[in-house]
């Protein structure tokens, strides 16, 4: 039997290859199909590793869809960035690069415009040459507009009473104006 101990780092460990070679020379695979043969007629055995393959899917919490704008890093159990890359509207794929077996920080340096900043995640290399799938989700930042003025230090509590009353009239005149050009352009 052909038996891979250990694999280079990207690629998994290949299947075992089960061949019998008998007393006059020849060689007989049991477990595996060959296309090539060596000159004297006898199948070569070839092992062939896969690559690591790693799936990594940054979406939105509340939709599950994909979200662009996000700065990530996989970073390896030194501490090392092994890869760096901004999201997009599609999943990111490494191949061949991170070794199988191994654990793995998926981090989140940036988030999208408003967003928050996701926990890391932590995450084993499938050695079976599966896809390993990762998904981080961000949450949106909740914005609250206070129903009342703020209460509490005059001087700051009268400035942020009279940016809410302007920001409130700007919009208030904005949409009267709107009605009113409405009206005008009906009549």
């Amino acid at each position: 039997m052909l038996k891979e101990i250990a694999a280079p780092d990207g690629y998994v460990i290949a299947t075992d290859i089960e061949f019998e070679v008998f007393a006059d020379g020849s060689v007989t695979l049991k477990n595996a199909e060959t296309t090539a043969i060596s000159e004297d007629g006898n199948p070569l055995i070839i092992m062939i590793d896969d690559t690591t393959k790693v799936k990594i899917s940054k979406q939105d919490i509340a939709t599950g869809s994909e979200l662009p704008g996000a700065t990530l890093q996989v970073i390896d159990k030194d501490g090392n960035i092994i890869e760096k890359w901004v999201s997009e509207n599609e999943p990111h794929f490494i191949e061949a690069k991170l070794t199988a077996n191994e654990t793995y920080i998926l981090r989140e340096i940036t988030a999208p415009q408003g967003y928050e900043i996701a926990e890391d995640i932590e995450f084993t290399v499938n050695a079976n040459g599966a896809v390993t799938e990762v998904v981080m989700k961000d949450k949106a930042v909740v914005v609250t507009v206070p129903q009342n003025p703020p209460t509490g230090d005059r001087k700051k509590s009268n400035r942020n009473y009279y940016a809410y009353r302007r920001a409130w009239r700007s919009d208030f005149c904005f949409n009267y104006a709107q009605k009113k050009k409405g009206k005008r352009g009906g009549n």
